[in-house]
């Protein structure tokens, strides 16, 4: 599917897992908010999913692109199944020895159908996954939005969480808006992508829609005043 030397982008991370899975020390990671915080990244979407479709997140999870394996041990402890994939060979092995009841391959997450051929999952999520947030391909975007429709349950999701703009960013990514006109087409209800700062530092358990809107555009105009890379949540429910 994609012809992209991922490694390229991958020096620094490379290094990180290889020590941490090596000495098991968190290092540049302690901080991340991989670590702290995962947890109210997912009540957040869960939220979205609830109070904006009437939906949830369900049993099965795949976690595209998964490092370490920090983001799908919170599904995991909330009573998810869960498979995640990613190419670091260092962080699927920290990942597997430390979330024994989840399932994690080291490979090409792009080619993820060649090891999962016939899987079906309720949500696909790809938190900060170079496929997405490196490159502005959008025939790799399109064939990767076509995989996970295959992929997934009618009723189930797909999250993309990418910081797209900020902090002098210097790489094309993918088009939030090119990627909800071709999932429309497929039946899918979207909810445009939602600006996590805010609720995130006010740690608030937010249900009302129209106050998370409310606080995603806030939090989009403090970050282009202050040009900080900070994450937001594009959601895709198969119909």
């Amino acid at each position: 599917m994609s012809n992209n030397n991922w490694k390229t982008f991958t020096k620094k991370s490379d290094q990180v897992y290889e020590k941490l899975n090596r000495t098991g020390e968190l290092g540049r990671l302690e901080s991340h908010n991989l670590i702290n915080g995962t947890c109210l990244e997912i009540l957040f979407i869960d939220n979205l999913l609830r109070h904006q479709l009437n939906n949830k997140i369900k049993e099965s999870v795949f976690d595209f692109c998964c490092g370490a394996g920090f983001l799908s041990k919170e599904f995991i402890k909330m009573g998810h199944k869960v498979t995640g994939i990613d190419i670091n060979e260092d962080a699927v092995t920290y990942a597997s020895k430390n979330n024994p009841k989840g399932s994690f391959i080291a490979g090409d997450a792009t080619k993820y159908q060649e090891f999962l051929p016939n899987e079906k999952f309720d949500l696909i999520i790809a938190r900060e996954a170079h496929p997405f947030t490196r490159v502005g391909d959008w025939n790799l975007h399109k064939q990767l939005l076509d995989s996970f429709d295959k992929s997934l349950n009618h009723g189930g999701s797909i999250v993309i969480a990418h910081a797209s703009f900020g902090g002098n960013l210097s790489f094309d990514s993918i088009d939030f808006h090119r990627a909800s006109a071709y999932l429309k087409t497929k039946g899918y209800t979207i909810i445009d992508p939602v600006c996590y700062f805010l609720i995130k530092h006010l740690k608030i358990n937010v249900k009302s829609y129209t106050v998370t809107r409310i606080l995603s555009t806030a939090g989009v105009i403090i970050q282009r005043l202050l040009n900080q890379r900070w994450i937001s949540f594009y959601i895709a429910v198969k119909n």
